[in-house]
């Protein structure tokens, strides 16, 4: 294609989409994006970093030790989306026991897979809400 690799290029992120979307239909764990060798710029690291979390990876491999601790924040859910996902559960779990399972959250539509999104955002988060059993549960995944 005569186009020069560059991981925060079209290309990259063409690939790393794909390779998320097929951990995903395989039911697999979000995929873990590979390692910058740029050293010393922590800008384009976490850039790098959110093009990585955009495209539905889950983590990403570092090269040098300076890089751990930019990647696990890069990668943690943010405290606004722990709360939001606590709401989104709780108010969920409320439906659900009324006998709906769609109902809106701060304007936001929620079913099922938003309520299963936002419980594995807690789940990532440290906080599990209890209150919906995952379906797809990456434990329960077999090779």
């Amino acid at each position: 294609m005569a186009v020069p690799w560059d991981s925060s290029g079209p290309l990259a992120q063409y690939a790393r989409c794909r390779v998320a979307v097929a951990s995903r239909a395989a039911c697999l764990p979000p995929p873990i994006d590979s390692v910058i060798s740029r050293l010393g710029d922590p800008q384009f690291l976490d850039d790098d970093i959110a093009r990585g979390r955009d495209a539905g990876f889950g983590g990403k491999f570092c090269i040098h030790p300076e890089q751990v601790a930019r990647v696990r924040a890069g990668f943690a859910p943010q405290p606004e989306q722990v709360v939001q996902a606590r709401s989104i559960m709780e108010a969920f779990h409320a439906a659900l026991g009324r006998g709906s399972a769609a109902i809106v959250v701060d304007g936001l539509f929620v079913d099922y897979p938003v309520a299963e999104q936002a419980e594995e955002l807690l789940v990532r988060a440290g906080q599990p809400s209890g209150l919906l059993p995952l379906r797809h549960s990456r434990q329960e995944v077999t090779p």
